[in-house]
């Protein structure tokens, strides 16, 4: 390929490429508007789950405590 076609290459290709670039913008556009929209919502939600993570804090010791009275018990709990 001759030096004048590796040009001509080059140039045909960076039209096409800005040609393709501009028919995607909508659909760019549209999918960074989601994501901002979804990091958005992560923001607001990261207090929410902070708070249900501190609030289910005690569940953890409780569930160890049943397991242990389980294992005790061999699995006999009876009823409440």
């Amino acid at each position: 390929m001759s030096t004048a076609d590796m040009q001509k290459r080059f140039h045909d290709l960076r039209r096409e490429r800005e040609a393709l670039v501009a028919r995607l913008a909508p659909l760019q556009a549209d999918v960074d508007a989601r994501v901002a929209k979804i990091e958005q919502e992560k923001a607001a939600l990261a207090p929410v789950a902070q708070a249900l993570n501190t609030a289910k804090a005690p569940l953890f010791a409780m569930d160890n405590e049943i397991a242990a009275l389980s294992r005790a018990l061999n699995g006999k709990v009876g009823a409440a």
